[in-house]
């Protein structure tokens, strides 16, 4: 696919800001990702030009989180993508605005609502993979 460098293409990586590395975004690495999440519909839309197909598993950071605050108890891990799925939505809070270029307040507040989503998401993550 075409890189459009006025997009970062993030993948979370478990640990501290410290140590993200930030990657391009591949077919291989969409192929075998379970669940990708945006920060916005920008970022969403520019996956899915490329890689339609794979629409479902491609999601807003912040939607995830708003919907992983309230999972039901007896829900499985090959079932979160389908949920999250069935229940997505158009809300203008699950946007993180991206910071490019756009300085360090803006960096500050995007970090911010990223930890503040991974702080819901991360948690539930591991408790359904307990099940």
């Amino acid at each position: 696919g075409q890189q459009d460098d006025s997009h970062n293409d993030w993948t979370y990586e478990t640990g501290s800001a410290h140590q993200h590395i930030a990657r391009q975004l591949t077919r291989g690495l969409l192929e075998e990702a379970d669940l990708v999440l945006t920060m916005g519909p920008d970022h969403r839309r520019w996956i899915l030009d490329a890689w339609p197909q794979h629409g479902r598993k491609v999601l807003l950071l912040g939607q995830a989180a708003r919907v992983m605050s309230d999972l039901p108890a007896d829900l499985e891990l090959d079932r979160l993508v389908a949920f999250l799925w069935a229940r997505r939505s158009t809300d203008p809070s699950d946007e993180v605005q991206d910071p490019y270029k756009r300085g360090p307040e803006a960096m500050a507040t995007a970090a911010r609502q990223i930890d503040a989503a991974m702080d819901v998401i991360a948690p539930a993550l591991e408790r359904i993979a307990q099940r």
